[in-house]
């Protein structure tokens, strides 16, 4: 089935290929998967959008982020508009946040991983503004900024961790102690100690044995 001669004379069908890519990709076989995928679309006209997203999935699991943003992105636009979901935009703001967070080749922070996370930033916004009803946007959004912003010093993830505070402090969550940690860590960071104690108290309200709050307040 590796030869594209043999196996259309055999009269495989662009199914045939699909079902081969999806085997491949179940045992790891990645790369020979695409490949199928590949051969299936140029037999159907391309108009498969679930082959399209197999191929972005396979990408993701290969590592090889750019292609698999690529692949998603064309995935997308087949989509009828009402399809096209809050949580479809979310997983293309997680292809390009998984770009500018690989470390697999290095771990210091590229141009090219800049600008992938400045687009996870306007990916996820739009998630936020599709389901303003929900923390995913906003939390993702404080994630993405704190890989722009490792240490903490321009606190670019502060507005979106309070806004996480604000629609989830009455129901916890792990989410709503990543927040308080973040803000923790920034206050102290900005060496305002009120601040800092009064998220580690929050922090340790919900878990009096957190080791991250109990080294935070030591060392202050």
């Amino acid at each position: 089935r590796h030869e594209t001669d043999s196996t259309e004379a055999k009269g495989y069908s662009y199914l045939d290929y699909i079902y081969y890519g999806y085997v491949l990709n179940g045992n790891g076989k990645y790369q020979e998967g695409i490949d199928q995928f590949n051969h299936a679309l140029t037999l159907d006209g391309g108009d498969r959008p679930d082959v399209v997203l197999a191929i972005s999935k396979a990408y993701e699991n290969i590592g090889l982020y750019p292609k698999a943003v690529e692949y998603y992105k064309t995935y997308m636009t087949k989509l009828d508009e009402e399809e096209r979901t809050a949580y479809v935009v979310y997983e293309l703001g997680r292809l390009y946040y998984a770009q500018g967070t690989d470390k697999s080749v290095t771990e210091e922070l590229t141009p090219e991983k800049i600008e992938a996370l400045h687009q996870a930033d306007k990916t996820f916004a739009e998630v936020d503004r599709m389901r303003p009803d929900s923390y995913l946007g906003c939390y993702w959004q404080a994630r993405t900024n704190v890989a722009l912003d490792p240490e903490s010093t321009m606190g670019l993830a502060k507005p979106y961790y309070q806004r996480v505070i604000e629609m989830t402090e009455s129901k916890g969550g792990s989410q709503l102690t990543e927040a308080y940690k973040y803000l923790a860590y920034y206050y102290y960071v900005k060496k305002d100690r009120e601040n800092a104690h009064r998220y580690i108290d929050k922090i340790l309200d919900i878990d009096p044995m957190d080791q991250y709050a109990l080294r935070l307040s030591e060392v202050i």
